[in-house]
């Protein structure tokens, strides 16, 4: 169930862009306390609910591709998958119309709540739809696109 793969995509390819900037934000604020151990910080910027339902509505889209791609057996896995971008798509455009009809307009905490949840599903619909394009099966000699290479270039 858990191949060395799916492993590094979750690590590499999931966590590090949606919680990267998070985690350099947060050691920039560290460095900049011991620079200036009394200068101020705004350390809740880096729960950005924002940042990572984009992150997760780009995860979800090449989640779908490669589910589409993987032929009728992931149909299903596929259509959760762009229910997935859909709703990604949508809070996100809802957080920022408010941001744009109001600049102090920050994310609530039921926001940040589904935008967790919707990105904890992201992650995991990733996750299967890589193992998918590595068990074997036809998916797996598909390119991105779903496109099946010619004989000549497998």
């Amino acid at each position: 169930m858990f191949e060395q793969t799916q492993i590094a995509w979750l690590l590499w390819e999931g966590l590090v862009p949606l919680f990267g900037a998070s985690g350099v934000y947060l050691a920039s604020g560290f460095y900049k306390r011991l620079a200036s151990p009394g200068s101020v910080f705004a350390w809740s910027e880096a729960v950005d609910s924002m940042g990572w339902l984009y992150g997760a509505l780009v995860l979800a889209v090449q989640s779908a591709v490669r589910l589409f791609a993987a032929g009728a057996p992931y149909l299903y896995a596929g259509i959760g998958c762009t229910i997935c971008i859909l709703a990604c798509g949508m809070q996100l455009l809802a957080g920022m119309n408010e941001r744009g009809a109001n600049r102090n307009w920050r994310p609530s905490r039921q926001f940040r709540i589904a935008a967790l949840v919707t990105i904890a599903i992201v992650l995991v619909s990733g996750y299967l739809a890589r193992s998918v394009t590595n068990a074997g099966s036809s998916a797996s000699s598909c390119n991105v696109l779903g496109e099946v290479p010619h004989e000549k270039e497998i």
